[in-house]
């Protein structure tokens, strides 16, 4: 499926916004958007660093959820899955087209993937995923979500998606925990 999202235009003109400090953001895009911003410890020193770095750089920042996922092709073309209403109610798998951003954030003590949505889906927006060290050698991870509804029914059904939009980021939060303290034990 991701592959044959190449073609697909954005469904939003504020691509690349998520590389930008909020204080620098257009004040006409950054009035309409939902943020949605998540950060976890995943330990400290070099090896949680190390393993962090890798699972980020790789997207595996869903592997062990069994309700949602991301797939990346090497096109940069991005899926993204989640089970609706609710993980314990699957009655629904949603699949959403998304295309990778370049940040350029991957050097020193700082690392960021990141996409945006793509036309199809019907939420507008981006979303980037930092692993930075802190001074103090703690590794955390960040999910930093800009979004707003992509149509008529995105926006007609946005404000209902808050609560799956925010499981989804904790759930990316929860499993890069189990990864990375899960490998350091």
């Amino acid at each position: 499926m991701a592959a044959s999202l190449s073609n697909r235009q954005y469904n939003h003109d504020f691509v690349g916004i998520g590389a930008l400090p909020e204080d620098q953001e257009p004040s006409h895009v950054a009035r309409r958007l939902r943020v949605i911003r998540h950060t976890v410890n995943l330990g400290r020193g070099n090896r949680s660093w190390d393993v962090a770095r890798a699972a980020l750089l790789e997207w595996r920042m869903h592997d062990g959820s069994s309700w949602s996922a991301i797939h990346r092709d090497r096109s940069g073309s991005v899926v993204t899955l989640a089970a609706l209403p609710h993980p314990r109610i699957p009655l629904l798998w949603v699949l959403n087209p998304c295309r990778e951003v370049d940040y350029s954030l991957n050097a020193g003590d700082h690392c960021c993937v990141g996409y945006a949505t793509l036309k199809g889906h019907l939420i507008a927006g981006e979303e980037s995923m930092s692993v930075y060290r802190k001074a103090s050698g703690e590794v955390c991870f960040e999910v930093l979500s800009r979004s707003r509804g992509a149509n008529l029914f995105g926006r007609l059904i946005f404000l209902g998606l808050a609560k799956t939009q925010d499981r989804f980021f904790r759930e990316q939060c929860r499993c890069m925990q189990a990864l990375v303290i899960g490998d350091d034990r």
